[in-house]
């Protein structure tokens, strides 16, 4: 029961009622979460290419370059966090690891008083 509710904090949300054979209770999980994910990688890198599509270059050096880098960076980093679409993904998926990882526990738990 414990390593079921760790493998769902720690690998994927699910992942522990996969491996007590819990299948489609774990897809519950899984789905949303990778979904979940997906939206929210397509909304960073949406960020990041609009950022990087207005910053100028201007000169190929090394040090115009890691400026660059830097400033892109700087600014992805202001805008994902100012983001409340990223928020919103963030606190699905970190509800999905806590859901997931209580609901492993506890069919842990009932498998483990079945076989005693």
């Amino acid at each position: 029961s414990t390593r079921s509710a760790i493998y769902s904090l720690l690998i994927c949300p699910g992942a522990g009622l996969w491996v007590l054979g819990e299948k489609k209770r774990a897809l519950v999980f899984i789905i949303p979460t990778l979904i979940a994910v997906m939206l929210l990688l397509t909304r960073i890198f949406t960020i990041t290419q609009t950022i990087a599509n207005q910053l100028p270059i201007t000169s190929l050096s090394p040090e115009a370059l890691v400026d660059t880098f830097k400033l892109l960076y700087a600014e992805t980093h202001r805008q994902i966090y100012q983001d409340p679409s990223i928020i919103n993904f963030l606190w699905l998926i970190l509800a999905a690891m806590i859901l997931s990882s209580i609901s492993s526990y506890f069919v842990g738990k009932k498998q483990e008083q079945e076989t005693t």
